[in-house]
């Protein structure tokens, strides 16, 4: 059985606002989108301080141009938000995820092998085909980050999940 778009936000805000993110709106390439940030510290990644930037909406219709658009915007918001210094010890992922009732088949497979590099930072974006409940995003860890691409696989399943 598909959800619905507003149950699906629904969901995914009360899932971050149980765990204590902190969450607010604001509107990226015209999509409403939930910001829910977080900090986290973990001696494994050397040391070092994540801040989280989930960021979610939804779109009736999700094309590869759109998918594309979105995860690069929602890098931009979460690099604006982010309040620390790239590299000295600390980054921030931005974890964007976009749901919809209709997902192209181009966006799908675009989203499940996309993998960008940025200074002390990540972008990885998410699709939520609610029609199907499937959560699809690149789910190889690559070279540069892997010790970091575990928590964020984590991070997808806990809040972006159908």
């Amino acid at each position: 059985m598909a959800l619905e778009l507003d149950e699906y936000l629904q969901a995914t805000y009360s899932r971050f606002d149980k765990d204590g993110f902190d969450q607010h709106s604001e509107v990226v390439e015209g999509i409403d989108v939930t910001v829910a940030a977080q900090k986290e510290f973990r001696l494994s990644w050397m040391a070092t301080r994540m801040h989280y930037f989930g960021i979610y909406g939804a779109k009736d219709h999700v094309s590869l141009p759109d998918a594309e658009m979105f995860s690069k915007a929602c890098f931009e918001c979460a690099k604006k938000n982010y309040t620390g210094i790239r590299g000295a010890m600390s980054g921030f992922s931005s974890i964007s995820a976009l749901a919809s009732t209709s997902v192209d088949l181009q966006a799908k497979q675009w989203v499940e092998k996309y993998q960008k590099k940025h200074f002390s930072s990540f972008e990885i974006p998410v699709l939520i085909d609610l029609s199907t409940r499937d959560t699809l995003f690149c789910k190889s860890k690559p070279l540069w980050g892997r010790i970091y691409y575990g928590s964020f696989h984590e991070f997808i399943y806990k809040y972006y999940r159908a």
